[in-house]
């Protein structure tokens, strides 16, 4: 007979495993409450672009704050999704969405966005690219900027990591990209933050053209390095 073991509760996991579905409900949910909180500290907000709004999860919160709702992605099958997600949510009339990249979006918006949305771009980019991106939302949005960031607690005590960041190098990393940090909220139960900035450029400025924002990325990186500061007392 096969050896059967002493106590069969032991070899079986104590809890079953978490669906798909149900941790991506609970990202969305986290990362919208998030949003929420850095969003109490913004006003005068009538439009926003959502770049890389995905099928449009995010959409039904700008709705509600009755805003005009400008989606960028590259994706036509999300696109189309999100289209229905803006006809649900009624914004539809006011709402429109554009398929393409925020580089190549962004500079040709004829008005400036009052909010610009970064929250989807950060983990695939390096840091010369975030810096080029953050540079282009700054100059094209009226005031706001909302961005996320990976989190490193390892860099937070000081030690080199070859991924997250810092709390240091996330307010260097925007303040070169012409943004000043307002708030910085955390998604419950993961390593990202949400970030609402200001952009510290005259309302008047120009655009850079994309080119031009890639080369000052490169060189804003490569004077910002791969610091990893601890955060001040």
């Amino acid at each position: 007979m096969p050896s059967q073991p002493l106590w069969p509760c032991l070899t079986r996991p104590m809890f079953p495993p978490v669906p798909v579905a149900f941790r991506s409900a609970w990202r969305g949910w986290a990362e919208r409450k998030a949003i929420r909180r850095c969003l109490s500290a913004c006003d005068q907000i009538v439009t926003v672009c959502d770049a890389r709004c995905g099928t449009g999860t995010r959409f039904s919160l700008w709705r509600r704050k009755g805003w005009s709702i400008l989606g960028i992605d590259v994706s036509s099958s999300a696109l189309e999704l999100a289209r229905a997600e803006l006809e649900r949510i009624g914004a539809s009339r006011d709402g429109r969405i554009v398929e393409g990249t925020p580089r190549s979006v962004l500079p040709t918006l004829e008005q400036p966005i009052d909010l610009i949305v970064c929250c989807a771009e950060d983990t695939s980019l390096r840091l010369d690219q975030r810096i080029a991106l953050w540079s282009l939302a700054a100059f094209t949005s009226r005031r706001y900027v909302l961005v996320s960031y990976e989190w490193d607690t390892a860099a937070e005590r000081g030690t080199p990591s070859d991924c997250g960041c810092s709390w240091l190098q996330v307010r260097d990393e925007l303040r070169m990209s012409g943004i000043r940090v307002r708030r910085i909220e955390t998604v419950a139960l993961s390593n990202r933050v949400i970030v609402l900035g200001e952009r510290i450029h005259p309302p008047d400025a120009e655009p850079p053209p994309t080119d031009r924002a890639n080369s000052v990325g490169t060189s804003l990186a490569k004077a910002v390095g791969v610091r990893r500061l601890a955060r001040p007392d």
